[in-house]
């Protein structure tokens, strides 16, 4: 029997198969397919969930189960930022932490207050991104002074241990944090040390006349089947540290962090 042909669209690409119940892999699907897919509603009143528009940057932290869409509207924000002149969209991140680490993490913390320190670790993640990406966006580094450039180079050679530092997304900068000291004395000296809130407040400057920076985190629960109970201690404290950034000024007007985590975590 002849093998059936898949269908093309209009401009030639292959079509996407039909789904009824919705594509069981948001961050897959063709974007330009589920992006005429969304229920609009006319209503200006109506807002949150299904009627959560695409510029609406309130919506800071997308909750559900595996396969309620999150990623799907993750992405129609992602797509709206970066279509925005007035918007530095920063590309979604989908690759966090193994298992294995957060569970390192969470033995090596013991007994301490453990949503504490992940909502330490998850800012100071989010600050050395940041910092680092700053230097690199052809945005932002020309409004910078000669002085701040030279702040922000040696905050973060002291945040990373590198000399020359790298544009880093904040998944990457929370599996070397994770996996950089040895000792649980060294690890929490290192996440105490007075140059973080120096790093945050020459960032804060950095940013306070450029616009917004939209940073997107996704997948935090993709592992989240291996080790239910720590990851979900990883997720609160996310959601804390972005709530957090939502409640400081000026901070909260120019630097948005979206983020996608699973229902359990607000049960």
């Amino acid at each position: 029997m002849a093998k059936k042909r898949p269908r093309q669209t209009g401009d030639g690409r292959t079509a996407e198969p039909f789904c009824p119940f919705g594509y069981p892999e948001g961050s897959k699907i063709d974007y330009r397919v589920i992006a005429q897919e969304f229920v609009r509603f006319q209503d200006d009143l109506v807002w949150g969930d299904l009627a959560t528009r695409d510029d609406d940057l309130r919506s800071r932290v997308l909750a559900g189960r595996r396969g309620s869409g999150k990623t799907v509207y993750l992405r129609r924000l992602e797509d709206h930022c970066s279509k925005a002149t007035d918007l530095i969209a920063i590309p979604r991140e989908t690759a966090p932490p193994t298992s294995d680490l957060v569970l390192h993490f969470r033995k090596r913390c013991g007994g301490m207050a453990i949503l504490e320190q992940w909502r330490l670790i998850w800012r100071r993640s989010i600050f050395r991104s940041v910092g680092s990406r700053i230097l690199a966006e052809a945005r932002l580094r020309p409004r910078l002074s000669q002085r701040s450039i030279d702040a922000i180079v040696r905050l973060c050679q002291e945040a990373t241990g590198r000399r020359l530092p790298l544009a880093e997304g904040v998944y990457s900068a929370l599996s070397s944090i994770l996996y950089s000291k040895q000792t649980t004395q060294d690890f929490q000296a290192y996440l105490r040390a007075p140059f973080w809130d120096e790093l945050e407040q020459v960032v804060a400057d950095a940013i306070a006349d450029a616009p917004p920076v939209c940073l997107f985190l996704d997948g935090v629960d993709g592992n989240f089947e291996s080790a239910p109970r720590y990851w979900i201690e990883c997720q609160l404290g996310l959601v804390h540290a972005v709530l957090d950034l939502l409640d400081e000024t000026p901070v909260s007007s120019r630097l948005h962090v979206f983020i996608t985590v699973r229902e359990s975590v607000y049960l």
